[in-house]
């Protein structure tokens, strides 16, 4: 969404904020601007057309469409902008400005009126776990009276009316309309997923985050950033925020017991840990006491610097405890009671797509995850071996036109822990499906005991027809997703609606 009609501004004032400048200063006079918009498509008569290169076409090619379209003036990107257009013989205004992206968030935020200001944004980044604890953090919020939004994989709105957007972290304009939507539907809390792509591109520029949470570091979109190094930096671009009041950073990771430290951090700093061992200050640490790991969920008795409090959630495995000190940490410095914080997760069953549950009992245990990283998968399965009485089944693949060394990772992963391998198609994009499984059988050393199906529904049906009871499956890498994107389309297909079929038509005795 980046198309409010009840804002409005005057367009040379808008352009002084972002440095734009235009050869034809007459064609700007008197004019007001209704919207901004990046879609040549979607213009209206009295927005402003924002054209720039993007990653799969140019903005700037479509200037004529969007003047045609109604489009009151231009803002493009100043370089190579000859290629384009002729800015003089345009019939509207055609602003220029040098590194436009990096832009984009404070002109949304000047046009929208400064929405993040009368929010209370938590930004949350690390590579797993960002889903959980804004999901999570969100739900908490909202049940004990703060009524809170989300902005994420899941969707973005109030808890309750998440809209797809197919990105973590959408585009800058579309934050900022976001967020003005956000406050006029009255929330007060905001729990945003950032991405580290979001970070190194700038979308969210121009937001105001109260706090940011930080929840590990593990190899993944190297085929972005290039090396680990770029990549932790770029998430630290949200924790070195000049107007963060508070960090929470997970101490068992390494690269937050860096972040701890790292004097360019300016905010106070939190941290929490699964064991005392790690909680470095206790007057801004959070830990776990005790806890106890059954087939039921987690029982933990944590110390935090409000008090001592325990909750038991159902959700299982060593990383939702993580996730949930992130959690109490972060909303706990946010000012909740600890005491109701646990409380209310007592009552979370689960996030959608994050180890999803599903038969049991008198039917094999089904789990549905997003592990999509070597990481994600590993805690994982170390979380579901406790709870296979039989057989630990593995359906997986890796996603095409992304990281490829962490495709054999992966596998030698899951080769580890399971006892059936199944590798099978993920969202293989412009690669060939059998090409990313031949990279993935790399990292087995055992790869005639792997089983190989290029269908994905096929091999989630198979494999929950040929389970027995104590068996459990873990189908893992889409979760909540409801397409595969094979080539330019997209497929529709969803793990979990397969699941729950396959063990619709099985029988087990």
């Amino acid at each position: 969404m980046s198309k409010a009609p009840d804002f409005q501004c005057e367009v040379t004032m808008l352009m002084a904020f972002v440095d734009a400048n235009t050869d034809q200063p007459e064609l700007a006079k008197g004019l007001n601007c209704t919207g901004i918009t990046e879609d040549s498509r979607a213009v209206s008569k009295g927005d402003i057309f924002v054209a720039r290169p993007g990653a799969e076409s140019d903005g700037r090619r479509y200037i004529h469409q969007a003047t045609a379209r109604g489009a009151i003036a231009v803002l493009c990107e100043s370089r190579d902008l000859e290629q384009f257009i002729q800015a003089e013989k345009c019939p509207v205004p055609v602003y220029q400005v040098e590194n436009l992206a990096m832009r984009m968030g404070k002109l949304g935020d000047i046009f929208y009126q400064h929405p993040s200001n009368e929010l209370s944004i938590i930004g949350v980044t690390g590579t797993n776990g960002k889903t959980s604890c804004s999901q999570l953090m969100a739900r908490v919020a909202d049940n004990l009276g703060h009524k809170a939004g989300i902005m994420g994989t899941l969707g973005n709105g109030p808890v309750d009316e998440l809209i797809e957007t197919g990105n973590t972290t959408t585009g800058a304009l579309n934050i900022q309309a976001d967020l003005a939507d956000f406050k006029n539907k009255g929330i007060e809390v905001v729990c945003m997923e950032v991405s580290s792509h979001a970070l190194a591109q700038g979308r969210v520029n121009g937001v105001k985050f109260k706090v940011a949470l930080f929840t590990n570091l593990t190899r993944d979109h190297l085929d972005y950033h290039g090396n680990m190094q770029r990549y932790a930096k770029a998430k630290k671009l949200l924790l070195a925020r000049k107007e963060l009041e508070s960090v929470v950073i997970n101490a068992d990771d390494t690269t937050g017991a860096g972040l701890i430290k790292d004097e360019d951090i300016k905010a106070k700093k939190y941290s929490f840990s699964i064991t005392p061992i790690n909680a470095r200050d206790s007057d801004n640490s959070v830990w776990t006491e005790s806890v106890t790991f059954h087939d039921f969920g987690i029982d933990a008795k944590v110390a935090t610097p409000w008090g001592k409090m325990d909750f038991s959630t159902p959700m299982i495995g060593q990383f939702n405890l993580s996730n949930c000190l992130g959690v109490i940490t972060t909303l706990g410095v946010m000012g909740f009671s600890v005491k109701d914080i646990g409380k209310e997760l007592n009552t979370m069953a689960f996030v959608k797509g994050r180890m999803e549950r599903f038969g049991g009992h008198d039917k094999p245990l089904v789990i549905v995850d997003y592990a999509h990283t070597e990481d994600a998968l590993k805690h994982v399965l170390q979380a579901l071996k406790p709870h296979t009485n039989h057989k630990l089944w593995c359906i997986f693949g890796c996603g095409g036109d992304r990281d490829k060394g962490k495709r054999p990772q992966m596998a030698a992963i899951a080769e580890e822990y399971t006892d059936h391998l199944i590798l099978t198609s993920d969202n293989p994009r412009s690669e060939r499906v059998d090409s990313i499984i031949q990279q993935m059988m790399k990292g087995l050393n055992h790869p005639t005991d792997c089983e190989v199906e290029f269908d994905r529904e096929l091999a989630i049906r198979s494999s929950i027809s040929r389970a027995v009871l104590g068996d459990v499956v873990l189908v893992a890498g889409k979760g909540h997703e409801q397409f595969q994107h094979i080539g330019k389309e997209k497929i529709p297909h969803s793990d979990v609606d397969t699941v729950k079929h396959a063990l619709e038509m099985g029988s087990w005795k």
